[in-house]
């Protein structure tokens, strides 16, 4: 880090220019000036909750079943038998 002897801060040999904000070429970090609340950070992520899973019936036996994806019980998909069925 190259220290400008711009200001009485850069100068100091403690600070070693640490502090000083008025070096050139750099901006200053963008600070929040309050701390965001829990009801203002709630609101905000509201929409990040995850999706809510899809069940359907599955047409040859009727059993639930995830869509597009081989029933666990009769083995179908698509009207065709894909997986032979396991009996418990």
């Amino acid at each position: 880090m190259t220290v400008g002897l711009d200001c009485a801060k850069c100068a100091n040999p403690a600070t070693n220019g640490f502090f000083c904000l008025e070096r050139p070429g750099q901006d200053p970090m963008a600070v929040p000036k309050r701390r965001t609340s829990k009801r203002r950070k709630r609101a905000r992520n509201t929409h990040k909750t995850a999706p809510a899973i899809v069940i359907q019936t599955c047409p040859q036996c009727g059993t639930m079943k995830r869509p597009h994806r081989v029933c666990g019980e009769c083995g179908y998909y698509a009207g065709e038998l894909r997986v032979t069925p396991q009996e418990a």
